[in-house]
């Protein structure tokens, strides 16, 4: 049977943002919290030939806070960040570190990377797992849906494999706060949802494709990552 969470693969649009270029940058100290970058039309975007890309609220910026710049899901940013970064470095990253199973060489490019505009796209499930690296200290875990499984004495039977770091403690603590900011601070892309957690924090990140043919919020609490 066709399961849409492990079998769905969709664009990511902007939920890539943060797992393609974000966290890389400020795990190689090309960027911290609130390092000033530009929002401006690229000269012959990519193999389109004309300036690009374009801003989903119409209009570039200019100078701005990095933070800023995530809360607002800007296009230009990280664009030219990942040109800082470098495409192989991120590709690799999102395969090797994220299991990202489904990107292919045909995805190292900016579209993709940077803006999740990818050949064939993410699963929720992988979607989900790349982001819970933001709430478990840069650790990366296989997704599940428990903590673990006992008998009827207590002895566990099942339980989750050990992680793999994919990403510094400190980068995850960095991006954890960024990400709140979509959530709680004014102008930030998952604000809707920031009135129906009163007890406990989270962070999130939204993402639509061409059209809005997919429409994502993937989004942590100390507990649970959901997609």
């Amino acid at each position: 049977a066709f399961n849409c969470a492990t079998d769905a693969k969709r664009q990511p649009g902007s939920t890539m943002k943060p797992i393609g270029v974000y966290a890389q940058i400020i795990e190689r100290d090309i960027c911290d919290y609130t390092t000033t970058v530009l929002d401006q039309p690229i000269k012959n975007y990519y193999e389109y030939g004309k300036p690009g890309p374009r801003e989903w609220f119409g209009k570039y910026m200019g100078k701005v806070p990095l933070n800023y710049a995530l809360r607002h899901s800007m296009n230009a940013v990280p664009v030219r960040l990942l040109d800082e970064l470098g495409i192989d470095n991120s590709y690799k990253l999102l395969t090797k570190k994220h299991n990202l199973k489904h990107l292919t060489k045909a995805d190292k490019n900016a579209s993709s990377l940077a803006l999740g505009g990818c050949t064939y796209g993410i699963t929720p499930t992988e979607s989900a797992a790349a982001f819970a690296i933001f709430g478990n200290g840069g650790m990366y875990y296989n997704p599940t849906t428990y903590y673990k499984v006992v008998d009827i004495s207590g002895n566990v039977i099942l339980e989750p494999k050990k992680g793999k770091r994919a990403i510094g403690e400190d980068t995850a603590t960095i991006m954890n706060h960024l990400l709140r900011e979509v959530v709680y601070k004014e102008g930030g892309t998952g604000r809707s949802i920031g009135g129906y957690n009163y007890r406990m924090k989270c962070y999130a990140k939204t993402g639509t494709s061409s059209d809005t043919k997919d429409s994502w919020l993937v989004g942590g609490t100390p507990y649970y990552i959901g997609s």
